[in-house]
């Protein structure tokens, strides 16, 4: 358990310094450092100058915004005219992040995207009462797994605790594709997560042989790519290219695992 703890922490640590703004700041780091010490001016010049543009170019919301429209919309999202193959016994929600902090409303123990994925998985299964609402995150919280604190979501948003079951061991969504196919069997799902995160997610589920139906939610791009406010450098820029970056890189390592398999 200790060495795969490792690598899991080895693999969020690599991760950081792969998101284009820890790039933009690692080339900027890397060109003053050559600068200040006198070594290779020139090049330290370059760097920095090639990091700015970099920072620039990634903190304009219209880059990532068209990645993340790709991404979302591969999968359309379960709506009330949609219509959803039958058979369905299951109702996955796959957690994002939140804190067991008892001091604070639900709501607020939950992350944004958790809320989001949550409500959606509550909406489903008043939509589709045979179904059973199956929980699934153990990630970082202070007192116990996000499983708990969306399972306390769920019942106070009405549905039944007996229809109510968790999935509290996984740290990631790869965990949370193995044992909920082993929890699920053979067993039609409706998958909930964010719409970014679905392609992700479907990839996996279905490697791990789940017959999964998506349902997006939690959407962020926008179908309006033209509009002025995404045309400038910003904070939310930066902060969607780094979700872009997250989704592209977790996909781009399911691919390579699975040509050394």
């Amino acid at each position: 358990m200790d060495s795969l703890f490792d690598f899991f922490m080895l693999k969020k640590i690599v991760s950081l310094f792969i998101y284009p703004y820890s790039l933009a700041l690692i080339l900027v780091a890397a060109g003053v450092a050559c600068i200040c010490l006198g070594r290779r001016v020139r090049l330290g010049k370059w760097l920095a100058a090639v990091g700015v543009v970099f920072l620039i170019v990634q903190s304009v919301p219209y880059v990532p915004n068209e990645c993340l429209r790709r991404l979302e919309y591969e999968y359309p999202a379960v709506l009330k005219e949609t219509a959803v193959p039958g058979g369905a016994k299951w109702i996955v929600v796959l957690s994002g992040s939140s804190i067991n902090n008892t001091y604070v409303p639900v709501t607020s123990r939950n992350s944004g995207d958790t809320l989001h994925r949550v409500v959606e998985g509550v909406v489903l299964a008043n939509r589709f009462p045979e179904t059973k609402l199956l929980v699934s995150g153990g990630g970082y919280v202070e007192n116990g797994p996000a499983a708990h604190v969306m399972a306390e979501m769920a019942r106070d948003l009405g549905i039944a605790p007996e229809r109510i079951v968790m999935e509290p061991e996984s740290r990631d969504t790869e965990d949370q594709a193995r044992i909920v196919a082993g929890m699920v069997g053979g067993d039609r799902v409706l998958l909930v997560t964010s719409a970014l995160h679905m392609p992700r997610s479907m990839m996996l589920f279905e490697d791990y042989g789940v017959d999964a139906v998506a349902a997006p939610t939690a959407h962020i791009s926008t179908t309006h790519p033209q509009t002025k406010n995404l045309l400038f450098p910003s904070a939310s820029g930066a902060v969607l290219s780094g979700a872009c970056a997250h989704e592209l890189i977790g996909m781009a390592w399911f691919k390579m695992k699975n040509v050394f398999k």
